[in-house]
């Protein structure tokens, strides 16, 4: 026996042609709910990514005040870095120069003017760019780093 019939004594199929065009329009739904569950979620993670400048400063501020000054530049740079890959490049510079008015001149690691370099690479400011490329080689020179100087200093003389 074969299933269910129509008046024509033609058997019916399980989705009918308007059946159909029920199914493939809540498909269309569904595929355009999913499109927008996903773009929704990936602007949110996007949006998301905060510095966490004003959660761990308690940190870099005991190691000022505990004159580590090291860990307190390597804490701010990441920082500083962070700002400068969201493009927001007053807030890196904000950072940058809350290390160069807190810690000694001669305390001021290649770290630090690395991520000043950076700053000036990413903003286009040529000029600012050498002057923090020459002073990130002489720093690596004193730390022993020549061989990772020698980039830093062709970048100054614009090689």
């Amino acid at each position: 026996m074969m299933g269910p019939t129509n008046t024509n004594n033609k058997p019916t199929h399980f989705f009918s042609i308007a059946g159909k065009r029920v199914l493939i329009f809540l498909l269309i739904i569904i595929l355009i709910a999913v499109g927008a569950f996903v773009f929704h979620r990936k602007q949110q993670q996007k949006n998301s990514y905060k510095v966490p400048e004003q959660n761990t400063t308690q940190f870099a501020d005991k190691d000022l005040a505990a004159h580590d000054y090291q860990s307190y530049q390597v804490r701010l740079t990441g920082y500083s870095n962070d700002y400068i890959a969201m493009s927001k490049y007053g807030d890196a510079e904000r950072v940058l120069n809350e290390i160069m008015t807190n810690v000694p001149k001669d305390k001021i690691i290649s770290q630090t003017y690395r991520s000043y370099w950076y700053l000036y690479q990413k903003t286009g400011d040529v000029q600012n760019r050498k002057k923090y490329a020459q002073l990130t080689a002489d720093k690596l020179k004193q730390e022993g780093q020549s061989k990772a100087a020698e980039a830093f200093e062709a970048d100054a003389q614009g090689k």
